[in-house]
């Protein structure tokens, strides 16, 4: 019975940090890199001459730089929501402790790990259909 009260609380953790670090996997581009990017999907896709994609590279970079701090910002709040919510699960942990009998927080712990699961594989799950579904390209107009 207490390695049930150990495990569990050190797998909802892993869990939670392994979600964590699934979602923070992705580089963070440039703004040279986005504008890069855009310019080479745009010039392929609408078969730019050289002059127009070093035109459109540079209005890319110029929206790229403008949105840039909006990217920053944006993460600042996702970061400080993140740690909030950590905070609050620590709190929660500590007073459901102080409520319940062992029995009853190692079951709440399991159930709470199982809901971690289950919305995890949710995202999963929609991330596969979104990447799956059929987009149209962006129109482009002179």
């Amino acid at each position: 019975m207490r390695s049930i009260k150990i495990v569990f609380p050190v797998l909802a953790l892993a869990l939670s940090q392994t979600v964590a670090s699934q979602s923070s996997d992705r580089a963070v581009k440039t703004p040279e890199q986005k504008a890069k990017a855009v310019t080479e999907h745009m010039t392929k896709r609408l078969n730019l001459t050289e002059d127009q994609a070093g035109k459109v590279y540079e209005l890319n970079l110029q929206r790229a730089r403008e949105l840039e701090p909006y990217a920053k910002s944006v993460k600042e709040a996702r970061a400080a929501m993140n740690e909030a919510h950590k905070q609050s699960e620590e709190k929660s942990a500590s007073d459901m402790r102080g409520v319940l009998t062992a029995d009853q927080f190692a079951e709440w712990e399991r159930a709470k790990a199982e809901r971690q699961q289950r919305m995890s594989e949710r995202r999963h799950k929609s991330r596969d259909a979104n990447s799956k579904r059929s987009v149209k390209p962006p129109v482009y107009q002179e």
